[in-house]
């Protein structure tokens, strides 16, 4: 069997807005304009670990001023903050081998400028890594450092893109 692991940094993309005046102002944050305190937080981990890392990342906004809904069940058409860091066994490598998911993802109903009759559930904001990696276990302590360079990604885009 041939593992092809491709490494790379995690990234967030900015939006182009056709309204700038120059190439620089182009480039706008998805995240401007949101409203946290409408925003739903789910954080998807390892079930040994689940409370752990979502106190945690709860802890961290919420000390950078930062608010999300937790009142569950889901609002259906509200945004929604996804942050995954989860392992999955592999079946075909040694025992200490997993794939390892790392991404955060604003999901939004977006509306098309050419059907706005039509709405759409997307991506609009992404921090992380398109596909998992192969890796050695990952242990609580990774997942809480990680969780913690996800959600500061976060928090330094969103206070950017909305400061006053």
């Amino acid at each position: 069997m041939i593992v092809l692991l491709l490494l790379s940094m995690p990234v967030s993309q900015p939006v182009y807005s056709k309204e700038a005046s120059s190439e620089g102002e182009a480039l706008r944050s998805s995240l401007a304009g949101l409203k946290i305190d409408t925003v739903y937080l789910r954080v998807s981990t390892d079930y040994a670990h689940q409370s752990a890392i979502e106190d945690r990342v709860l802890r961290a906004l919420k000390a950078r001023g930062l608010h999300t809904r937790t009142d569950w069940p889901y609002q259906q058409g509200k945004p929604l903050l996804k942050l995954t860091l989860r392992t999955q066994a592999l079946s075909d490598c040694p025992s200490d081998k997993v794939l390892y998911y790392q991404n955060f993802e604003l999901f939004e109903e977006v509306i098309s400028e050419r059907s706005p009759h039509i709405k759409t559930w997307a991506v609009t904001w992404t921090y992380g890594l398109p596909d998992p990696i192969v890796t050695n276990m990952v242990s609580l302590e990774q997942l809480g450092r990680d969780a913690d360079e996800f959600v500061e990604q976060f928090v330094i885009d969103f206070l950017y893109a909305n400061k006053k």
